[in-house]
């Protein structure tokens, strides 16, 4: 594959860019979903190899990379992503920016990593945390071609690039989890995937950035990730304090049952959500002059994603103990009783989670900021309230308080301005939160009067309640029916394409 200028990359038309982002979408959902079993098939096997000890402590260390992760390039590559008139030059100075800033922040991790040892009373933490440095700076190389990648709406390399990296990871974690019987293992892991995803992205897209000779001209670009990093820094905060809080007040073993809480909550949450937020900036970017076009496609997507995540949500609230055994085993029971509380937070994924690519996509990243600042004053704070009832009670204030405080903020932030209403998002939203309703309701009073001992038996038994409560919901409201028809359509359409695409 021959080598492209910067220049024959930016000059790359992007066409017809909604019906790309659906097509791209439901491409990426069935890449997701090999993904994601690859995903519980580690959390599997290597919840069974290591304690929630060894979980806790690389948990301790990530409580810090994790943040420096979400600011190693400045929200400069979701600038490169929105941006509607790129240069060449301003897309040089990006990767050269994002390297020296990767730089600094890993130099702060390492100066940081006696503390954070310190801090938690740790002193194994420390090298976990310069190992996650080195890591830091391996996946910094490639976040521009990736934001190139995303803005061209060529997300098929993506889904490759986490793929390999997700299986290169569970070859490697396992085989040092069995042999080592050690948190290394899962550090290892994280090292090879970076080293992976980097791999990936730079054969995906054979560009090689031009010397760093004009970095003033990404002052712009800048200024937009500025405000984007502020969100980012709260937003972390706000998810992120529980853990915290649930490490330094409860110890190692709290924090290592929060830890596969949160990493369920993430397969069952963003991971599924992934294809969906990647795709979702890049489409409303290229439809910010066509209002009509805008509006269309996300009422359609939070119908969709709200339905989805909706019955998700009620499932996990019905039976989140029984998945984390099954996937984790009978020693994660409070990990269980946590994950239960996070379906709530997984319903708000599926209606709210794109609130910061619908401000970015208008320029709103001064409004979006400001409602960082909110959130982490109400997720954080529930969060610490949380913590006087012990590491169940963190989950508890987390789930809540996402559902039923920040979701309608969010949809009242979004209405402000632009093309999107509160009342179109609430409109949307209706299948999801009926059939959200019916299915929790349903299941919470079931086990109430009797739920039996075996996991298999109690995951069969929330399926069928899951499945009636769907029927139920197409019975009794119009707009949930005909949601589920429109989506069946749509899915039939789509796998006729992929059988015979010369008919398409």
């Amino acid at each position: 594959m021959a080598m492209r200028t910067t220049q024959d990359i930016l000059s790359s038309a992007v066409s017809d860019a909604a019906a790309r982002g659906r097509r791209g979408t439901l491409f990426m959902a069935g890449s997701r979903v090999s993904g994601m079993a690859v995903g519980l098939l580690s959390s599997a096997v290597m919840g069974r190899l290591l304690t929630p000890d060894d979980y806790g402590l690389v948990a301790m260390a990530m409580s810090l990379m994790m943040l420096l992760n979400l600011l190693k390039d400045f929200g400069l590559t979701t600038a490169v992503v929105q941006h509607d008139d790129l240069r060449a030059e301003q897309l040089d100075a990006v990767f050269w920016i994002n390297l020296f800033v990767a730089l600094g922040f890993a130099a702060i991790g390492a100066l940081a990593a006696p503390w954070i040892a310190r801090f938690y009373s740790q002193p194994s933490i420390e090298p976990i945390v310069y190992a996650l440095c080195v890591a830091l700076l391996v996946v910094s190389i490639s976040s521009t071609h990736a934001a190139m990648l995303r803005r061209h709406l060529n997300f098929q390399p993506l889904m490759w690039g986490e793929m390999a990296a997700q299986l290169a990871g569970l070859v490697v974690g396992v085989g040092l989890g069995w042999w080592t019987r050690s948190y290394w293992a899962i550090v290892a892991s994280q090292l090879v995937s970076s080293l992976a995803t980097t791999v990936v992205m730079w054969v995906a897209l054979p560009w090689r950035p031009g010397r760093p000779a004009h970095l003033k001209s990404a002052n712009a670009l800048v200024r937009f990730g500025a405000n984007l990093s502020v969100f980012s820094l709260l937003n972390f905060f706000s998810n992120q304090l529980g853990a915290i809080l649930t490490g330094a007040w409860l110890g190692a073993g709290a924090a290592g049952n929060f830890n596969r809480a949160q990493q369920l909550l993430s397969l069952s949450g963003s991971t599924l959500m992934g294809p969906i937020s990647q795709t979702t900036l890049p489409v409303l970017s290229r439809l910010q002059n066509d209002p009509d076009g805008y509006r269309q496609y996300y009422y359609a997507l939070i119908s969709r994603t709200g339905l989805f995540f909706g019955l998700l949500g009620a499932f996990v609230v019905v039976a989140g103990d029984a998945v984390a055994r099954l996937l984790l085993g009978p020693q994660w029971v409070q990990a269980g009783e946590m994950y239960r509380w996070f379906g709530m937070a997984i319903f708000a994924v599926g209606l709210a989670s794109q609130n910061g690519n619908v401000l970015m996509s208008q320029g709103r990243t001064t409004e979006l900021r400001h409602w960082g600042l909110a959130d982490a004053g109400i997720r954080a704070g529930a969060s610490g309230v949380g913590i006087v009832l012990g590491a169940v009670g963190v989950a508890a204030a987390f789930g809540v308080s996402t559902l039923v405080v920040t979701v309608p903020l969010v949809f009242w932030l979004i209405g402000r301005n632009g093309p999107l209403s509160a009342r179109g998002q609430w409109a949307s939203a209706r299948p999801g939160l009926v059939c959200f309703v019916l299915v929790a309701a349903s299941g919470l009073l079931v086990r109430s009067l009797w739920w039996p001992q075996a996991v298999v038996a109690q995951l069969a038994l929330a399926s069928g309640l899951l499945a009636s409560g769907l029927a139920l919901a197409c019975v009794l409201d119009a707009a949930t029916r005909q949601l589920v028809r429109s989506t069946q359509q749509a899915l039939l359409q789509f796998i006729r394409r992929r059988r015979n695409p010369h008919n398409a």
